[in-house]
């Protein structure tokens, strides 16, 4: 989880985001839910839902399209 310093707007139901989370990968959703430190996002192509706090590494998207495909860094091999 990467904690950046506040500086945008906390997202309004119905916005459009995208979450990266370095343990789980990129979603893309629309929020549904505000709650105090943190929002609730419904995930595209799932039907799932997913939390993220208002300090993650998440960015509003203008469209919701397809799911995109991002680059992930593949993880190292335990020996």
């Amino acid at each position: 989880m990467v904690i950046k310093k506040k500086s945008k707007r906390n997202p309004q139901v119905g916005d459009l985001i995208t979450h990266t989370c370095k343990l789980n990968g990129t979603y893309e959703g629309e929020v549904t839910q505000i709650l105090s430190a943190q929002f609730v996002y419904k995930v595209v192509g799932l039907s799932c839902t997913r939390f993220c706090l208002f300090r993650e590494d998440w960015n509003y998207i203008d469209e919701l399209g397809p799911p995109r495909k991002f680059k992930t860094t593949p993880k190292k091999k335990r020996r």
